[in-house]
């Protein structure tokens, strides 16, 4: 566990993000105040927000996928369950 742990340290040592101050990617972090953004932050937000769309969109798509999925996966462990037990009733009625 120690080892672990001291592995991603070194991990995040190497990229440079265990310092105080703004991560990569994220450099309006220090510059929020309770009131509003600094304007370095809000144009960074601006130009993320395509970028978040899109991955919604992709979320909603992926979403609307697992629904289909999963009940196509209900009806064909019904459709199994329905031949299991017929073959249950068939051996039955052999004996």
């Amino acid at each position: 566990m120690a080892d672990r742990d001291l592995r991603e340290i070194e991990t995040l040592e190497n990229r440079g993000v265990t310092a105080a101050g703004k991560l990569p990617g994220m450099s309006c972090i220090n510059n929020v105040s309770l009131t509003k953004f600094d304007i370095s932050c809000e144009s960074e937000h601006e130009s993320l927000k395509p970028r978040l769309e899109a991955l919604v969109k992709a979320q909603e798509e992926d979403l609307i996928t697992f629904a289909a999925l999963e009940e196509r996966i209900a009806n064909i462990l019904e459709v199994y369950a329905s031949q299991v037990n017929t073959v249950s009733l068939w051996k039955l009625e052999l004996y």
